[in-house]
């Protein structure tokens, strides 16, 4: 399964997406439905471009739809040859949540397709309406047209009786006519069509022309202004051929009954224009039914897979996040806010996920607090496992072995400096689970550590581990010779001082009364001999105050001083006195806290040393440099001499250990005693030529003093 926290986004950002085009499609298509449906009732010709133009939209809409479906099909296709997780979930809750939209849909769209194909022909079967519509209107035209009658014979009448009055007496009558029936207007026409007396009337050229050629005009018309009906008639007054003027009769009908008529044509045109698009209404109903199945067809589709989408979206998280805790990765996780079950399962693994979280970082803590135990520890640690492979060891180990270790992790510890010693423990791990041994280590420098091995059988549940703790007891063995010298040498002083006296003063005197006595070769032998004596004598008592000194070294007073100034002032006394060449580095370090008469006697203790080691030595060379390094301020006092044999440079510092014919082999344990009491540090090693590890270049002395 492929998937990642940005595809999760993208498809969030996609369904979101998706949603918003959906859900603005739906209310424009909602809209368009509505307003179909509303003017469904009312079909017109004014209103045809509008339900096609509504046809467009909602046909364009239903086309989006199917894009959308269409790239989500495909999105999903895609997301299936990938791998996707939960993409087969998706598509089975697409196809359940579109099953349940589309079968609903489908029924009532069929219900509703054969209801309106049916019934509508039973709700178009307009032949008693027809014959409603004909009867009411042939009872309105029958009663207006005998109001017309009426009014017409009346005119036609009063036309014939006032046919022989002159113009004077004609307004006269038309006066009182006016006066006497009001729901009537009479007026008097000239032969032109132009009013003689009291009309507020149009009249035309045409109504005129018809009196003249049948004798008379009757009509119903409607009034411009008030759009009532009304009645006109006009007859001639005297002979048709020679008529004297025309009398002319208008009467307004009442408002009610031009309302009701209007009614009447207005519900016939209607009926007329729904009877003749019968098929219109059918295919106009059925359209709209496909289009809305279409339509919910589609949304329903679009929201299967959003919903879809939505439902697995918390199982991707889940399945994202699981991958990462398997990979090891226990930070905090993306967390959906919902109440639903999967949110509550989301909630329970992000909580499980901090809590494993905090075991790791206190399981880290551990190992960290263990590493600096391991690496502050004075003795080396080393953890094999029961076929001797290297598991774990700490620097320790590595100074006081003297190998480097790191190479022989997760392999077997085959080095020939370890031979015996894990043959020892080997054989000690089968016999118990803990022991302790001392052993003489042969370092592969040649030279010989005394080491404590500590070794402790740790038992796990699918296997056994064998941990050797390693302790270097050469420094402590040798500070307890030093102190065993320090107390012989208290003694071997005490002791031998007191006769060394009488001795020297016996020697002389002897030398002073006899040799005047003696013969020649006698007083010879005699002068010898006593030399001898009082020379030795001189050797013993340097002896003994070499014994004192080491013994009972003063009390250090520290004071600050310039360690450079006191090397230079040092090697000033030298360099006028032997062909040695030196070489002074110098550099800027801070003041040390130290005995300046002790440290003095230590630099003239390790100069006279390097000057003796090189008296067979071609081009004597003497190096002397300060710095300043992490424990403190560094003296390095190098020599070109031929330096220390490898079984006596670990024991340098002890007493009675000396290269020189005529040394004491108190030197050194001098200068180290003092170093230890001025709270410094002090090393010794040859100097190896690089490019041959077999050639010695010489010594040199480190010294670490504690800077103020």
């Amino acid at each position: 399964m492929i998937f990642s926290l940005k595809s999760i986004k993208s498809n969030k950002v996609v369904s979101w997406l998706v949603l918003l085009i959906s859900s603005i499609t739906c209310l424009i298509t909602v809209f368009s439905l509505y307003i179909l449906t509303k003017s469904a009732s009312a079909i017109s010709e004014s209103s045809t471009q509008e339900i096609d133009f509504l046809y467009k939209i909602n046909i364009v809409i239903v086309i989006v739809l199917s894009l959308t479906i269409f790239y989500l099909l495909f999105n999903t296709y895609k997301r299936y040859k990938q791998g996707i997780f939960g993409t087969k979930l998706m598509v089975k809750l697409a196809i359940f949540f579109s099953i349940v939209g589309i079968i609903p849909g489908s029924i009532v769209y069929t219900v509703s397709y054969k209801f309106v194909s049916t019934s509508l022909d039973a709700w178009f079967d307009t032949k008693k309406i027809d014959e409603g519509i004909d009867a009411g209107i042939e009872l309105g035209t029958k009663f207006l047209d005998g109001l017309l009658q009426e009014s017409t014979n009346l005119t036609v009448l009063l036309a014939k009786t006032y046919k022989d009055n002159s113009l004077e007496q004609l307004k006269e009558q038309i006066q009182f006519l006016n006066r006497s029936i009001p729901s009537k207007n009479y007026s008097l026409i000239n032969l032109k069509g132009e009013v003689l007396y009291n009309s507020s009337e149009n009249i035309t050229l045409d109504m005129i022309d018809k009196v003249k050629n049948i004798g008379i005009y009757s009509n119903r018309e409607v009034d411009d202004f008030s759009g009532n009906y009304k009645m006109r008639v006009i007859v001639p007054i005297g002979e048709i051929n020679n008529p004297i003027c025309y009398l002319q009769m208008v009467e307004q009908l009442p408002k009610e009954w031009a309302d009701r008529v209007n009614k009447i044509e207005i519900g016939n045109r209607q009926h007329q224009v729904n009877k003749i698009g019968r098929n219109e209404f059918t295919n106009f109903y059925i359209t709209t039914l496909t289009i809305s199945l279409g339509f919910a067809i589609c949304l329903s589709i679009v929201m299967a897979f959003w919903l879809g989408n939505q439902i697995i979206q918390p199982l991707l998280i889940l399945e994202q996040n699981t991958k990462a805790v398997a990979s090891g990765d226990l930070r905090p996780k993306e967390h959906i806010h919902t109440r639903d079950e999967l949110g509550i399962v989301l909630q329970g693994f992000n909580h499980m996920i901090k809590q494993l979280s905090e075991s790791r970082l206190t399981e880290q803590r551990n190992k960290n607090r263990l590493e600096v135990i391991l690496t502050t520890m004075s003795s080396g640690v080393i953890l094999l496992d029961n076929q001797q492979k290297l598991i774990r060891y700490n620097q320790s180990a590595q100074e006081i072995l003297n190998i480097t270790l790191d190479r022989f992790l997760q392999k077997t510890l085959s080095h020939d400096s370890l031979k015996d010693l894990l043959k020892n423990s080997n054989y000690n791990f089968r016999q118990q689970p803990n022991w302790k041994f001392e052993y003489e280590y042969l370092k592969p420098n040649n030279t010989i550590s005394y080491l404590l091995i500590t070794g402790n059988v740790i038992k796990n549940l699918d296997e056994t581990q064998l941990l050797l703790v390693i302790d270097d007891l050469t420094q402590i063995l040798s500070a307890q010779r030093i102190t065993a010298w320090g107390e012989v040498a208290k003694r071997l002083a005490h002791e031998i001082k007191n006769p060394l006296t009488p001795i020297q003063l016996s020697a002389e005197r002897i030398q002073m009364r006899l040799s005047s006595k003696l013969d020649k070769e006698s007083q010879n032998l005699l002068q010898k001999s006593t030399n001898t004596i009082i020379n030795q004598v001189n050797a013993l008592k340097k002896l003994v105050d070499e014994f004192r000194h080491y013994s009972r070294l003063p009390h250090a007073v520290l004071e600050p001083i310039s360690l450079n100034d006191l090397i230079q002032d040092i090697v000033h006394l030298y360099k006028s006195s032997n062909n040695i060449y030196w070489k002074l580095e110098l550099n800027d370090i801070p003041n040390i806290l130290v005995d300046i008469g002790q440290i003095r006697q230590v630099l003239h203790n390790l100069i006279q040393n390097a000057q003796d080691a090189m008296e067979n030595t071609n081009k004597p060379k003497i190096e002397i440099t300060t710095n300043l390094s992490q424990k403190g301020v560094h003296l390095i006092v190098a020599d070109s001499g031929s330096g220390f044999d490898s079984n006596i440079i670990d024991k340098v510092f002890e007493p009675y250990i000396t290269t020189k014919k005529t040394g004491t082999g108190l030197g050194m344990a001098i200068v180290k005693k003092v170093i230890s009491e001025n709270h410094a540090q002090i090393s010794i090693n040859n100097r190896i030529d690089n490019n041959n590890n077999d050639c010695i270049m010489g010594a040199e002395v480190h010294i670490w003093f504690r800077s103020i």
